[in-house]
């Protein structure tokens, strides 16, 4: 039985004259996914919905009209980080994820998106890729994945206590730990934790 969101798929599909082999390998799924999607036995979950609005190109716009009637408990709007979006003027101003993505507690009027830079956090982040953020929790969590301004440049580390300073970590081997003094650190601005991730298609 399809729904809205598998008729938008469908449409935009054959609006850009995509095929479905096509339109998975954009995505990075089967083809027997998109048939799946489109024929409403399945629905994407938010990683996938942003990798369709990279192949779509649209931001989101083949979608907006979804978020409304059954389909609004199911999706939410989150809009980009005001700190950070004149350095990604090409992001469209919010985004639609999946509520079922998201952790139980959040408070989704709390929540902004962006897009990291870089290759320090591969292989969980690839350069561009979607990062969406809590901005209530700005208080470190060991091993926890924050995005914070440091000096007005946007970053996005895994932060840390260690013997009393604060350690910002990458998960690439290639970068060697940063060790701050609690002084020296508190001159950043934690915007807050990265709570979900997708990695853009080019």
């Amino acid at each position: 039985m399809t729904n809205k969101i598998s008729e938008s798929i469908k449409r935009y599909r054959l609006k850009k004259g995509f095929s479905q082999d096509m339109l998975a390998n954009l995505v990075g799924v089967t083809k027997s996914t998109i048939s799946q999607w489109e024929l409403g036995k399945s629905t994407p979950k938010s990683g996938n919905l942003l990798k369709l609005d990279a192949a779509f190109g649209d931001g989101g716009t083949w979608r907006k009209e979804d978020n409304a009637g059954t389909h609004h408990a199911r999706y939410i709007t989150i809009n980009i980080c005001e700190e950070t979006s004149q350095a990604h003027p090409h992001l469209p101003k919010d985004i639609i994820v999946q509520k079922n993505d998201l952790p139980m507690d959040v408070n989704c009027d709390e929540l902004i998106y962006t897009s990291a830079i870089g290759d320090s956090m591969k292989p969980v982040l690839e350069d561009h890729s979607i990062i969406v953020v809590d901005k209530t929790k700005r208080t470190i969590v060991d091993g926890k994945m924050y995005l914070f301004l440091e000096e007005g440049v946007i970053r996005v580390k895994i932060l840390s206590y260690s013997k009393g300073n604060v350690k910002a970590s990458a998960y690439s081997d290639t970068y060697c730990d940063e060790n701050y003094t609690m002084s020296e650190f508190k001159k950043n601005k934690i915007i807050g934790q990265i709570i979900l991730y997708s990695t853009k298609v080019d």
